[in-house]
């Protein structure tokens, strides 16, 4: 009794929905940039070296190849901060904490404790078990070099 198993490949329909700005927006799948690679190649050929795509309508679930664009990662960047698309917060898919949380340890942080002999130690470390992080986020937080958008 020899079963001969065989392997299915399923794929996914695309799912695109337009928009009145004529964005194409891939809802079916997951948002990576491969997807708008492969919309950009598959009608201008490869990219250049060293450059990455960008989005004209700063629309990143759209891959209508009329709206994307070579540029550097720098160009990338600004575009992002500009638009206030940057990963930054609650938005950054790896944050352990909420602004409201941000704001709380701030409010709770004791000064004294800042420039410890023993370190930055003390107050960080209760407020690190108390929010479930680093010690190190926690001053990071205080010293407002992290979440400094806040």
């Amino acid at each position: 009794m020899n079963k001969r198993r065989t392997k299915k490949r399923r794929t996914k329909k695309q799912v695109i929905e337009i928009d009145s700005k004529g964005c194409w927006n891939l809802v079916s799948h997951s948002q990576n940039n491969k997807n708008t690679r492969k919309a950009y190649i598959k009608v201008y050929g490869s990219i250049p070296e060293g450059l990455v795509i960008r989005h004209k309508c700063d629309n990143n679930i759209c891959v209508n190849p009329d709206h994307l664009e070579p540029g550097t990662l720098k160009q990338n960047q600004q575009d992002r901060i500009r638009n206030n698309t940057n990963p930054i917060g609650t938005r950054n898919g790896r944050a352990k904490l909420t602004e409201k949380e941000v704001l709380e340890i701030r409010a709770l942080h004791n000064p004294g404790y800042r420039y410890n002999k023993v370190g930055r130690t003390g107050n960080c470390e209760l407020l690190s078990k108390k929010y479930n992080v680093t010690s190190s986020l926690i001053s990071q937080i205080v010293l407002r070099k992290a979440w400094s958008h806040i």
